[in-house]
């Protein structure tokens, strides 16, 4: 097992020539250009990795399935205020799009809109993924559910559904 902090291609082209392994699969993002692969000669199977380099075999999830069960299993429990947070290395593009069509697609299902206000974004260090994101998501939690020094009017979502992939998918429900 490598880190993800280690240069990748300089770490397998030593194992390459060490072991002759037969395949190397590469878990999670690979977070490094994706022509260096080409650096390589043992096959490769990327394996929930978004930035895998396009025509290597990948197998990934399906993130628009994947929320989209969740949020109906919320709406069945009677949730109707449900806040997304995901994150995002610039604090502009918010990462996982289909799974925030999985959960709209849901909403549309259930006769209901999607209100942009429920969805946050915390910008995250992805070089210190756990910690800044631990960080950020209670900051962020501290502010959707607290009731004191919010506006009039404000009602706090009932769940709050985590998108992330490095480190946990969260539902913290409440009681409301």
């Amino acid at each position: 097992m490598l880190s993800a902090h280690d240069d990748l291609i300089e770490d397998l082209k030593r194992i390459e020539t060490s072991y002759a392994p037969l395949l190397f699969v590469v878990f999670g993002p690979c977070l490094t250009d994706s022509w260096r692969f080409s650096a390589l000669t043992t096959p490769l199977l990327f394996v929930l990795s978004d930035d895998a380099p396009e025509g290597r075999p990948m197998v990934v999830s399906d993130d628009f399935a994947g929320a989209l069960g969740v949020t109906e299993s919320l709406l069945d429990a009677g949730h109707q205020r449900i806040a997304l947070v995901s994150d995002s290395a610039d604090g502009k593009r918010v990462n996982y799009e289909h799974r925030i069509e999985g959960f709209r697609e849901a909403l549309r299902r259930h006769g209901m809109r999607f209100d942009p206000s429920m969805l946050s974004t915390i910008t995250v260090d992805f070089g210190d993924y756990l910690e800044s994101s631990q960080e950020e998501l209670k900051k962020a939690l501290r502010s959707l559910l607290r009731e004191d020094g919010l506006p009039t009017g404000y009602e706090p979502p009932t769940a709050v559904f985590v998108l992330s992939d490095m480190d946990w998918v969260l539902f913290l429900i409440s009681p409301r």
